[in-house]
């Protein structure tokens, strides 16, 4: 070691405390956190970057590892904030890399929010590439090496949004370039040991797992690919992952999990390699995502809409056309007394292509907003399922949840804006709906979510093949029980999951007990629902015949849009309820509180209570209609929409809609009236006195100046009988004692008593 070196590795050895690195491989980022605050460095802000929400709909250029930003991002803005501070210390940009590092690397734990983590990496290595320059040579290359641990890092998690997206030749790739990076990483790493031992050590054992994880990721995606597409064998993958398993010391036990996951996906797979799999041939797969509109009844909102929508703008997106109908068949045509039934308005926006993060174009959409006379609206996507094997199906029903992974969705022949999820551009739809209709005057507001969505799966047509490819078509189904007794149909009678943890996770599903949440109806079709998923199987049965049912199944769903609107209206009620006691006690504390006060607090209580239950009578109508055999015109498939929302939990939803109204209007409105009554009663008796008393106050006065003028009257009479003749002196002394003997009677007989 020359003596310059030696001065380095001197000077850094002196001022980084040797216990950081040695935290760092065992997980502790307390002491470089603390190192780091000691530099003046605010750790919690660039702690918090990776897990920030980043905001909906995405510009494109924004979208995936390696987009640009317009301008300065959040990120880039807090790291440069820090950078200084960073960079007048030794290896103080280093250590600042490696928490940013971390902190992604933790947020990719327990998050599904890549952007926000892609943003984090890609402006930390832009503010390194681009400022690097200022640093010493020793700085320069441990940033470096840090740098191609974030890339590494970076494409691992583009790797998991491939999986969840169903993409395993992109996975492929991102894994390759993990790969790629980690061994970049390896190489400066050793370099970095020659100034410190202990950061070159800690850097080469993450980027050596790294780079065995992109190698055995990359192979394992690449098997599953040939085996889809080829039939080829996947022995020889599942046995380099339990040899990774058993033979590699990962500091990373979590990671050993995820190995362990994908080797026995795989074998589930190879396992079934002979057996019969299924392929639907022709089918129909539908995203509902239900909302509900408040402040605005149901009939309103379809004038308005068949008025106006023409020329609305939702999303970014002009109607292809606007129908004063839902265009459903006469069964809808129920009896029920009021002449209620399931009509309304439809919306259809232009076709909505999906593609991954680079602009490859994977499959496109239907989109339409439907409006109800009932107040269950809902957007709705629909696409055309053609020759799809299980691991087709499994990736077209998990593109409808929230938790999906990253791809660029958008309105066909509009790039301006894209949206990562269905899920997404669900919500800004039904949002646009609400500002256009208060737009026109409407006081409107919309109760709608990222989470609640449905997925129906519709068989048409299927057929089975020996193995994943269609080479050895072994015949048709024609029946439900052929199809649910071939390989890959779990898919249809599991619900769609929050989270991706394997490759081909699907292939260890089980059949479990669906068939308690199956609706047999006519020979030849079931029904099977889940939480979030409707599978219709009907192999051999007319399309229209299947219409409606479907219509009943995506009725059904969207049902939840109106429950999560009224469970709004009485969060709304009980913040109202809790206001007035607020005001109640106030005025309770207040002794000058006046009994015209609590008059007008009782008539704003009561007309609270009057709304409250026009809200409860409407609601409890409402589900009456959706439980009566009057809804529609058959019997048959009267019993069969209250079998579809039976097993969606309806009634279990009304219970906790009832619960919820019984508690605002007795426990919490009632109890406001109650103690209003009773401070009512007592204001009032205290008026009541006050009054009495200023009554007997002017009383006294008035009989005191009687009295006053009494007695001059008596001294007036003693004066003229003195003063004329001795007969006139006794006369007016008896008169006088006579009236006070009177006067003290009186007063006797009315002197106040206890009773």
């Amino acid at each position: 070691m020359n003596p310059e070196t030696g001065a380095v590795v001197a000077l850094y050895t002196a001022t980084v405390p040797s216990n950081i690195f040695e935290a760092l491989e065992n997980g502790d980022l307390r002491p470089l956190r603390e190192w780091l605050s000691y530099i003046e460095v605010q750790t919690d802000r660039l702690i918090e970057l990776p897990s920030g929400q980043t905001p909906q709909p995405l510009r494109q250029s924004s979208v995936g590892i390696s987009g640009t930003h317009e301008g300065v991002s959040a990120a880039t803005a807090q790291l440069l904030a820090q950078w200084p501070k960073a960079a007048a210390n030794p290896l103080g940009v280093p250590l600042l890399l490696l928490l940013v590092h971390v902190a992604v690397d933790g947020a990719w734990n327990i998050s599904y929010r890549y952007q926000a983590m892609w943003d984090t990496l890609r402006s930390a290595v832009d503010c390194a590439l681009n400022r690097g320059g200022e640093l010493s040579s020793a700085d320069q290359l441990a940033a470096r090496a840090v740098v191609s641990l974030m890339q590494s890092l970076a494409h691992q998690i583009s790797a998991e949004n491939s999986l969840v997206t169903g993409q395993l030749l992109q996975q492929r790739s991102d894994y390759t370039a993990a790969a790629s990076h980690a061994t970049t990483a390896i190489e400066l790493a050793n370099r970095v040991g020659e100034h410190n031992e202990s950061l070159g050590n800690l850097i080469r054992n993450w980027a050596t797992e790294y780079k065995l994880r992109g190698e055995i990721g990359a192979r394992s995606a690449e098997k599953l690919y040939r085996f889809y597409m080829h039939g080829e064998e996947l022995e020889e993958v599942i046995a380099e992952l339990e040899n990774v398993e058993k033979n590699t010391e990962f500091h990373d036990l979590g990671y050993l999990s995820e190995i362990r996951a994908d080797r026995l996906s795989l074998s589930a797979l190879n396992e079934k390699k002979n057996s019969p799999w299924v392929k639907v041939s022709r089918g129909k797969v539908v995203y509902v995502y239900p909302f509900s509109l408040r402040g605005i009844s149901p009939i309103q909102v379809l004038k308005l809409v068949s008025e106006n929508a023409r020329q609305w703008e939702l999303a970014g997106a002009t109607p292809a056309t606007v129908n004063n109908s839902l265009r459903l068949d006469d069964v809808w045509n129920g009896s029920d007394a009021f002449k209620r039934q399931y009509e309304g308005a439809l919306i259809s926006l232009p076709e909505v292509e999906v593609r991954n993060i680079d602009g490859q174009r994977l499959r496109h959409v239907k989109a339409e907003v439907r409006f109800s006379k009932l107040g269950n609206h809902y957007v709705r996507f629909t696409a055309d399922v053609t020759d799809a094997g299980p691991a087709d199906l499994y990736a077209m029903a998990l593109q409808g949840t929230s938790e999906f992974g990253y791809l660029r969705i958008n309105f066909r022949d509009r790039r301006e804006q894209d949206w990562i999820r269905l899920a997404y551009l669900a919500k800004d739809i039904a949002e646009n709906v609400a500002v256009r209709l208060n737009e026109l005057n409407a006081s409107t507001s919309v109760t709608t979510s990222h989470g609640p969505f449905h997925v129906v799966l519709a068989v048409h047509a299927a057929f089975t093949s020996i193995g994943p490819t269609s080479n050895h078509v072994t015949g048709e189904i024609r029946t439900v029980e052929e199809l649910l007794t071939t390989f890959g149909s779990e898919i249809l009678v599991n619900p769609v999951t929050q989270l991706v943890g394997a490759l081909a996770e699907w292939s260890r599903y089980t059949k479990g007990d669906y068939p308690t949440n199956s609706i047999t109806d006519l020979t030849g079709q079931e029904i099977v629902r889940t939480p979030n998923t409707t599978a219709i199987i009907s192999p051999g049965a007319a399309d229209f015949t299947q219409r409606t049912r479907t219509t009943m199944v995506e009725f059904a769903a969207s049902v939840e849009g109106l429950f999560a609107g009224w469970s709004e209206e009485l969060v709304d009620h009980y913040s109202r309820i809790r206001h007035f006691r607020d005001r109640i006690d106030r005025a309770n504390r207040d002794s000058r509180a006046s009994v015209r006060q609590l008059a007008t607090l009782a008539r704003e209580l009561e007309a609270e209570q009057n709304n409250l239950h026009s809200f409860a009578t409407g609601v409890r109508s409402t589900i009456a209609l959706f439980n009566s055999p009057y809804l529609t015109a058959s019997p048959v498939l009267s019993n069969f929409l209250r079998l579809v929302l039976e097993r969606g939990g309806f009634q279990y939803k009304v219970a906790e809609l009832n619960a919820m109204l019984e508690d605002i209007s007795k426990d919490q409105l009632g109890a406001a009236i109650e103690k209003l009554t009773k401070q009512r009663e007592e204001q009032e008796a205290l008026a009541v006195e006050r009054e009495r008393r200023a009554r007997q106050g002017k009383m006294e006065v008035f009989l005191g100046v009687i009295a006053t003028m009494g007695i001059s009257g008596v001294v007036q009479v003693l004066q003229v009988g003195f003063f004329e003749d001795e007969n006139a002196a006794v006369w007016a002394l008896a008169s006088v004692s006579t009236i006070l003997v009177l006067a003290v009677t009186l007063g006797i007989s009315f002197w106040p008593r206890n009773d």
